[in-house]
Parts: structure tokens; sequence; C-alpha cells
């Protein structure tokens, strides 16, 4: 099933839920993608998800869920919001956070922006502003308020969604995340250790890596609570496998 295909079945079902059930049309943004692009990676089966919907009580086609299993899968992603100036994929977008909760053998669905910083910048100029991780544009300062991020390129919170410390966290690459609730609001920018630091009784780490460009390394580190603690010990490429590890 194409993103395309998915997109407009859940649009269905959400006019289906929304028919019994009054959702709170102010919290999200229901206008559909008003601009294309040629761009392969923008296109076909990568064409940005317009609206924010939820879907109540999905349809289950082949067997069923147990009625024991309760949680949530969520999935986060690139999905440009307005017309990219430029764009280069799977580095540059807007993250979009899907989520189908699981509960007494019954599913619904929820999609929601990553509402960043940047993001907000373009949604009040009605327009793209930043430029692309791969070619930085310059913003026009008239755009810019106190506070807003200054380019060239945004965060968009889209590289994934995890849970650490107690946190929901949509993540960049390279720089701070945002914490989340489960209903997907976006409750701000995240920093580890300063206003809100992680229970360190409570949390595990995480094993990552960072890769050198310029060189065939592989630094691996362990991220425990709020500090860093590196492996002295490079790796070639191709020696893991693994981006991260969840540590017991």
């Amino acid at each position: 099933m194409t993103r395309r295909r998915f997109n407009t079945w859940m649009a269905f079902s959400a006019v289906t839920a929304a028919a019994s059930r009054s959702l709170p049309a102010w919290a999200l943004d229901t206008a559909p993608i008003a601009w294309a692009s040629d761009d392969p990676h923008l296109t076909g089966n990568f064409v940005s998800i317009g609206p924010e919907i939820e879907a109540c009580d999905l349809q289950v086609i082949s067997g069923r869920i147990p009625a024991d299993l309760e949680g949530v899968y969520m999935r986060n992603g690139p999905n440009p919001r307005l017309r990219p100036i430029v764009y280069a994929y799977p580095m540059d977008g807007d993250g979009m956070i899907h989520a189908v909760y699981l509960k007494n053998g019954r599913a619904r669905y929820r999609n929601r922006y990553v509402e960043t910083s940047a993001l907000a910048v373009e949604r009040r100029a009605g327009h793209a502003v930043y430029g692309s991780f791969t070619h930085p544009v310059p913003v026009d300062p008239s755009l810019i308020r106190p506070g807003d991020p200054a380019g060239p390129f945004k965060n968009g919170a889209f590289i994934n969604i995890i849970r650490h410390g107690g946190r929901l966290l949509a993540l960049d690459e390279a720089t701070t995340c945002y914490e989340m609730t489960m209903d997907l609001d976006t409750l701000g920018e995240w920093k580890g250790g300063t206003h809100k630091p992680i229970d360190s009784a409570r949390t595990t780490g995480f094993i990552r890596r960072a890769a050198c460009c310029s060189r065939s390394r592989i630094r691996p580190s362990i991220t425990r609570c709020n500090f860093t603690r590196s492996i002295p010990r490079a790796m070639s490429p191709g020696h893991s496998r693994s981006t991260s590890a969840r540590l017991r």
C-alpha cells in the first residue's frame, strides 16, 4: 500500500469516526498539502501526508487483536508541511509521528506534526524559509522573532521517536530533540541534564555510534542518564551493523 492510499484510507476512517464523536478541530492541522513537487523523494510513496487526523476503532481486516495486548506503536519521519526551497532526502523535512494505539482488542490511530520552533516560523510566514541540510539558505531576518531559530537550516525532529528516562523524545540529527506526550502533543524543545534532568534511578542507557565522514572510523559511545561516556575504541565500517542497542 502506498502512502497516498494509506492517507486516503485513514482520512475516510477519520470521517467515519467523527460522525460519532466530536474532535477538537482547533487542535488539528486539517489543511491538505496544497503543493506538488517533481522531486522523486516528494512524490509517489514519498509524498507528504497532509491533514492531522484521528481514526477510532480501526477495522481489523485479518485475524484479531488479543484482548490483553495493550500499548502503542509509533513511527517518526520527514514530512514537509510547506513546499521546500530545496530538499535532500532523508535529511530534511518536518517530523510527523504516526501512532497506532492498542487496547481491549481494539485499535485507534492518530498522526501529529512535531511542532518545532522552525515549523512555527514557516507556518507564520506561509511558506518555507529554511534551506536544506545540504544546501543552507540565508533566512530573511524580518521573519525571525526573538528566540526563533535563525537558520540556515532547521531542526525538523524527524529522525526517530524514543522513550528515555520516562520521557517521549522526537529526535533530530546532531541537535536537540522535542518532548512529546503519549497523545503526540508537543511539549517543547528538550535538553537532557538541564531544566529537565533524567532520573538516574529509573532510566536505562543507549549505545550509539557516530560515523566520521573524513575517516573510515565509527566511534561508539554509551549514553546514560544526563551524561555521555565514550568507548575509547574506534571501529571500522561494517564491524557493527547495529545503530543502537538498549542497555538492560
